[in-house]
């Protein structure tokens, strides 16, 4: 939609601006285009670098991409309908080059990432079929609609973009969530199976050394105390003996 519209938007405010008989510099326009588009894959693949793909920062740059495109349209969309609009229409093309620049590298990272690689053509055709939809229909209506009305067709579709992608981290944070719960009980599971561990070692231990304590130091011998108490009662009855004896 933006490049089908892009040529009689800028004409028109050309003209606007500087009279009939103005000349269009399409050639410059389109090489500022894709300065912008240059520059933007260039700004992104110098986050890339620094980390950005990583965890969910490609999802929340991507949401930023989408919200200055849709904000950039916009701007186009107002700029166009107004007679003295050249620089604002220009300014929000230029922008909308530069998040087009950052969209491929984006949109390739997170297809290789969500989609797999088996159904990605398949998945990938199957969206692209509203996409033409909407394309063929913005031509066919675009007597009804205008320049005006098909930039605001593209805003529409990229505040649709803003939202999907605000769902889409939803989801990542609602999985964070439960992966962290998981991982938690996992923890938690394996520190009490070492609580456990430990009170079996500690109550074993703790019955050996009853055991230890039943025993005595005899004449440097250790001597239990149901031996003792056998001694004993045999020197009684030893005794008991003798005594009999000697009054006999």
């Amino acid at each position: 939609i933006f490049e089908s519209q892009c040529p009689p938007a800028v004409s028109r405010a050309v003209v606007r601006k500087f009279g009939e008989n103005a000349h269009v510099p399409y050639g410059t326009v389109f090489s500022c285009f894709m300065a912008c588009c240059m520059l933007g894959s260039t700004i992104l693949g110098g986050l890339l670098s620094a980390g950005l793909h990583t965890d969910s920062r490609l999802e929340k740059r991507a949401t930023k991409m989408f919200a200055m495109s849709a904000l950039s349209i916009a701007c186009t969309t107002y700029a166009s309908a107004q007679d003295d609009g050249l620089y604002v229409l220009l300014l929000g093309m230029f922008a909308f080059e530069a998040c087009v620049g950052m969209y491929f590298p984006v949109i390739g990272t997170m297809r290789s990432r969500y989609l797999p690689t088996s159904h990605r053509s398949v998945i990938m055709s199957i969206y692209g079929v509203p996409l033409n939809v909407l394309v063929v229909s913005v031509f066919l209506y675009i007597g009804r609609l205008g320049v005006t009305g098909a930039f605001a067709v593209a805003t529409v579709a990229l505040v649709t973009a803003v939202l999907c992608m605000l769902a889409l981290q939803g989801i990542r944070a609602r999985e964070a969530r439960q992966h962290i719960k998981m991982v938690g009980g996992i923890v938690k599971a394996r520190m009490n199976m070492i609580n456990s561990l430990k009170e079996a070692a500690e109550a074993q231990r703790s019955q050996e050394n009853s055991d230890d304590a039943s025993s005595v130091q005899v004449d440097g011998k250790s001597v239990d105390e149901d031996d003792i108490w056998l001694d004993h009662a045999r020197h009684s009855r030893h005794n008991r003996g003798s005594l009999s004896q000697f009054q006999l």
